[in-house]
């Protein structure tokens, strides 16, 4: 995979997507998570080429896409029934990072017809709550600010217990910064609308996901958790009970854990993410 690859945007609808367009190979399409792009997938689909056709997609209120909602499990699934349809594609695999793990489920039991396996990276297995709170993103006045906050982000990342390789800090930084903008004044922005992160979870949290969406999908998933045990205590053992719960429920799940690593598998453990599932698609 070059960069140029990466360059070739193309849309449909006003959804935003990169389509490696390696044809007669089987196709994968690869979800972003909660307020990042389709840029954070950049080194898994370097691994993946060559094996399989790559489309990663932005979502509505996400990157290069419209920013207009719904902004929901359902207006997604529609969103990315009609990139393949227009696309001609008939039959995919499914790699969600972080909240679109909700959105791949969604969509292997609406159209189980066009899903062939998912895999969920860190997400999709526990039930969220009702949404309170201010979900604003920070603004920078300027670049030089953007890029300290980003530095500090790994920085607080290593101090966690994530190992952060050298390779995978420029990924981790561009695929953050380019999820803001610069506005005429000159001060940097999250792209994503709060209503946009705030439509999406509440959406979720509307429902009883386990029960009314997880527990009749019926396709293979493969779950990768980042580590747990860097988690403070609260949330490993909420995370447990869940975990459980979902196990539980599901029909063909596996679970593995990629040690040492951030909930953004995509970002920090690209590499290792990419062979678990490689593995897992074949």
């Amino acid at each position: 995979m070059t960069n140029s690859m990466m360059k070739n945007i193309s849309y449909v609808d006003g959804i935003s997507f990169i389509d490696t367009a390696e044809v007669n190979l089987p196709v994968v399409v690869f979800l972003h998570g909660l307020g990042e792009t389709k840029e954070s997938y950049e080194k898994m689909l370097e691994q993946f080429a060559g094996q399989y056709r790559c489309i990663a997609l932005d979502f509505r209120g996400h990157g290069d896409s419209l920013v207009e909602g719904p902004y929901t499990l359902e207006q997604a699934s529609k969103d990315l029934l009609n990139v393949l349809e227009d696309l001609k594609i008939e039959f995919v695999s499914i790699v969600a990072g972080s909240y679109f793990c909700w959105v791949a489920q969604y969509f292997a039991l609406h159209y189980p017809e066009k899903v062939d396996r998912v895999i969920l990276l860190d997400g999709g297995y526990y039930e969220v709550d009702s949404v309170e709170g201010d979900l604003s993103q920070p603004t920078f006045k300027t670049e030089r600010e953007l890029d300290s906050h980003l530095a500090e982000h790994i920085k607080e990342m290593k101090m966690a217990g994530v190992e952060v390789t050298r390779d995978v800090i420029p990924l981790i930084k561009n695929a953050h910064k380019i999820c803001f903008e610069q506005t005429e004044d000159g001060v940097f922005v999250h792209k994503t609308p709060d209503d946009a992160l705030r439509g999406y979870l509440q959406d979720i949290a509307s429902m009883n996901f386990r029960k009314e969406v997880a527990s009749k999908v019926k396709v293979p998933i493969l779950l990768i958790l980042a580590d747990q045990l860097i988690l403070p205590k609260e949330f490993r053992d909420s995370n447990e009970i869940d975990l459980f719960e979902y196990k539980r429920v599901m029909s063909d799940l596996q679970i593995t854990q990629i040690n040492k690593s951030d909930h953004l598998l995509m970002l920090s453990h690209p590499v290792e993410a990419s062979l678990i599932s490689i593995a897992f698609l074949q």
